[in-house]
């Protein structure tokens, strides 16, 4: 796997980038081949592309690693300023479904509307997501 923060190459058990200490997370996707098995994707405007649909976890964790905070989905490289907050939002299941909540001091836009911090929004197929200043689309199947 390749670093997205200084793109050295991380051994895929690795939890940290050895060269530059952030986290690397075991949701990141890095090819499109790979992304086409998975049938929910939130896929960043810049290139990133992280699985939605994780066995054995519920909730997945948005934000900005570094060596105090490890979210699921690290938002940190696509950032254009201090924007993402370390825990930027939450992603989880319900009922075959999948909710976004915000939890950060920055907001999150869904479909060009900002959320209130802790509100729970039902996610379709193609909804647009802002977090701080990393846009993303979602790729969901149900």
């Amino acid at each position: 796997m390749i670093c997205k923060s200084c793109n050295s190459e991380i051994s895929d058990d690795s939890e940290y980038c050895p060269v530059c200490n952030v986290y690397a997370s075991p949701y990141k996707l890095e090819t499109l081949e790979v992304i086409d098995n998975y049938e929910n994707v939130l896929l960043i405007d810049d290139g990133g592309k992280f699985n939605l649909q994780v066995d054995n976890k519920n909730e997945i964790l948005a934000g900005r690693a570094d060596v105090n905070s490890s979210p699921d989905i690290d938002l940190g490289p696509y950032d254009k300023g201090p924007f993402v907050s370390r825990r930027h939002g939450v992603f989880f299941w319900e009922n075959g479904r999948l909710y976004y909540k915000d939890v950060s001091k920055n907001g999150s836009f869904i479909n060009g509307k900002k959320i209130k911090q802790n509100e729970l929004i039902l996610l379709n197929d193609g909804d647009s997501i802002v977090f701080g200043s990393v846009k993303g689309r979602l790729k969901l199947n149900y």
